[in-house]
């Protein structure tokens, strides 16, 4: 999480911010993380909510992002309810450092999201009289997405993260590398995320950079032939004037011959260099269909069996995910088949997600997946 904001004089709270805010309940909370390693079994599933049970997989490969909640610029105070009678906060800044003491020394990240909702609450919920400065709104808000990341609310998280990014002047570089957000880095909503942050990574730059990594010096070599066919193009135009001219004949006629002769060149200079640059256009739109189809199979996520819900992308560099669809007898046959060469495969990173177009549930089907 971000450190506390920089210490600053304040005047003394207004008596309804002392009546309204108090210190919250410390109950404990888990927030261990998951291990690293992939386990088995699992299954996927494209819905964000997974349950243990096979859910659909949806009939459509792309994965678009879920619908940003309404209140995440504005969130809102702890209910009077919810909070103690004794030592409230006189400040954003004494709320923002109590909140990092609930969620890293009492690990309690409900009471800390508390804390720092009251410190972002919006006039006239916001209790303190002095305003929030920058510093504080942006320590605040990040982490207040850590807390939200703690409790599992991924989308939340996200959108935290994304207002700290984008309106706070936070770094996402700090995101990139805080261990309190390492679960939600896990996940498809971190790729959507990127998508929208700045200095994030996008999924047409990542699909540009595979498609060229298909083919090197693609780029080139259609300029390179549109540059030389046109120009052989050109040439043609100027020949093709010359024959007419030296067909009619008269004074200074040019020679019929070598006309015709220029004329065939350039005529399979326009083909040659046409055909070659023809081949490399339908070539460079081929691979980057292919990558963008890879890359929404990458957004597809997997319920792994320890509790974490990872996207399909995150097997990247750890890998190779093999999808075997079809029925379950035809799937439970390509596997059988593959059980003599389990640990070659397995020492080259080889996966199996299985498709069973035929499941039980009565929703549709679901994917599996072979370690």
């Amino acid at each position: 999480m971000r450190p506390s904001p920089t210490p600053s004089a304040r005047g003394s709270s207004s008596a309804a911010a002392r009546s309204a805010a108090a210190a919250l309940p410390r109950a404990s909370s888990s927030n261990a993380s998951a291990p690293d390693r992939l386990s088995s079994p699992c299954r996927c599933n494209r819905r964000r909510g997974v349950a243990h049970a096979p859910r659909p997989l949806p009939r459509r490969l792309h994965a678009p992002s879920a619908p940003r909640a309404a209140s995440k610029d504005s969130p809102q105070p702890p209910s009077t309810a919810a909070v103690a009678t004794s030592s409230p906060p006189k400040t954003a800044e004494e709320a923002i450092n109590r909140g990092l003491a609930e969620f890293h020394e009492r690990k309690n990240p409900s009471a800390a999201l508390a804390l720092f909702d009251l410190a972002l609450a919006s006039p006239p919920s916001y209790p303190f009289a002095a305003p929030l400065t920058e510093d504080e709104a942006r320590a605040a808000t990040y982490n207040r997405a850590c807390a939200l990341a703690a409790l599992s609310r991924w989308q939340d998280a996200a959108d935290g993260v994304l207002d700290a990014v984008n309106d706070k002047g936070l770094k996402l570089d700090v995101a990139a590398k805080d261990p309190d957000l390492r679960r939600l880095r896990e996940r498809r909503e971190w790729i959507d995320l990127l998508e929208e942050a700045k200095g994030g990574v996008t999924t047409g730059s990542v699909v540009r950079a595979r498609a060229e990594a298909k083919s090197p010096f693609r780029g080139l070599r259609l300029f390179l032939f549109g540059g030389l066919g046109a120009g052989a193009g050109l040439g043609l135009l100027i020949i093709v004037a010359k024959v007419a001219q030296a067909l009619q004949g008269g004074e200074g006629a040019p020679d019929l011959n070598d006309s015709l002769k220029n004329l065939a060149i350039n005529s399979a200079a326009v083909a040659a260099f046409s055909f070659l640059f023809a081949r490399d256009f339908r070539g460079s739109a081929r691979d980057r269909a292919a990558a963008e189809a890879e890359e929404s199979l990458s957004r597809l996520e997997l319920a792994l069996g320890d509790g974490r819900v990872v996207p399909l992308a995150n097997f990247r560099g750890r890998a190779r995910p093999v999808l075997v669809s079809g029925p379950r007898a035809a799937v439970a046959k390509a596997l059988k088949a593959a059980a003599p060469f389990r640990e070659e495969l397995l020492e080259r990173g080889v996966r199996f997600v299985g498709v069973e177009t035929d499941a039980a549930d009565p929703d549709g089907e679901f994917f599996e997946v072979f370690f």
